[in-house]
């Protein structure tokens, strides 16, 4: 059973907590600032090359060029341009921290993950679990330690990883409660007063009638479906054992790119694995051509007649 207080506790007795100042001088050591990227940016953008005519140059060139001018430099900027297209490539990467600063900035901030998993939950009145809203927070502490670009002048973190809580806890009741953002975020802060011809409508709350969703591997499916009714059972002998099997086998026939993105996407027992932006920065490609890739990967199997037995 979950137990926050115990996990709090066990906190306190075998590890730390980090300061605001604490964890800003490790960005800063590490050079994972808004101002230090700033500096490699405008360091990189000064290596590219320049176009050697002013603006005022090329509108006299226009005006009072000859052909053979114009048509000069005009191939001078084509080259300069694809110049710049092919060194913009290679542009300096968002900074993040080494695995272990990560590691210590996370235990050194678990804190936070307590008090605003108790401060959401009041919130809430306890219409969504402790427990969920505990791996949201740790989850957004995860990732802003991960994403973030620090203040270099500014101690500010936890008030970074608080906003980004209340963000990703808004999208959960928005999702929940199927609402735009806007109105979750309006109706939870009390901002739905409005007025028209001096009539105050009331404020709108929050259904909280939904179940809570249920996740489930890809090699469960079976489990789950095999004693529903149908006309033909074609899965009845078939454990989820042998399809994972087969749709490893079939993982093996893809191209090394493609194999290299599907493994990424979910580990040996069909379970999620690295996110798509995650997948982006470790293949160094962008986030369209992973969804490319990984919508190709699933016309493949469909259309694969090994998992024909699968379809009912």
């Amino acid at each position: 059973m979950f137990d926050l207080d115990a996990i709090e506790k066990d906190w306190l007795a075998n590890s730390f907590c980090l300061t605001d100042e604490e964890i800003r001088k490790i960005y800063i050591n590490e050079g994972v600032t808004i101002k230090a990227y700033a500096e490699t940016e405008e360091k990189f953008i000064k290596t590219l090359p320049n176009y050697k005519l002013t603006a005022e140059e090329s509108l006299l060139l226009a005006i009072f060029g000859t052909k053979e001018e114009i048509e000069k430099e005009h191939e001078e900027i084509e080259r300069i341009n694809e110049k710049r297209k092919e060194m913009w490539k290679s542009k300096p990467k968002r900074p993040s921290l080494s695995q272990e600063s990560q590691s210590t900035i996370v235990e050194g901030c678990l804190d936070v993950v307590f008090e605003r998993t108790r401060s959401w939950y009041s919130c809430l009145d306890g219409n969504i679990s402790m427990e969920e809203l505990y791996y949201i927070c740790l989850d957004s502490l995860l990732k802003s330690v991960k994403y973030c670009l620090h203040y270099s002048t500014k101690s500010s973190f936890r008030a970074y990883v608080k906003k980004y809580i209340e963000k990703n806890i808004i999208k959960l009741i928005s999702k929940k409660e199927h609402i735009s953002y806007n109105n979750a975020y309006c109706i939870i802060f009390g901002l739905m007063d409005f007025y028209d011809n001096n009539e105050k409508y009331d404020q709108k709350q929050l259904n909280y009638g939904y179940d809570k969703e249920i996740p489930y591997k890809p090699s469960n499916i079976y489990e789950l479906i095999k004693n529903d009714d149908c006309d033909v059972n074609y899965i009845k002998d078939i454990s989820s054992s042998e399809f994972m099997k087969e749709y490893k086998e079939a993982l093996k026939e893809l191209s090394e790119e493609e194999y290299d993105v599907m493994n990424l996407l979910y580990d040996n027992d069909g379970n999620p694995g690295l996110t798509h932006n995650e997948i982006s920065d470790y293949l160094g490609t962008s986030i369209d051509k992973i969804n490319n890739i990984k919508r190709k990967v699933k016309r493949k199997l469909r259309s694969d007649e090994r998992f024909d037995k699968y379809k009912c």
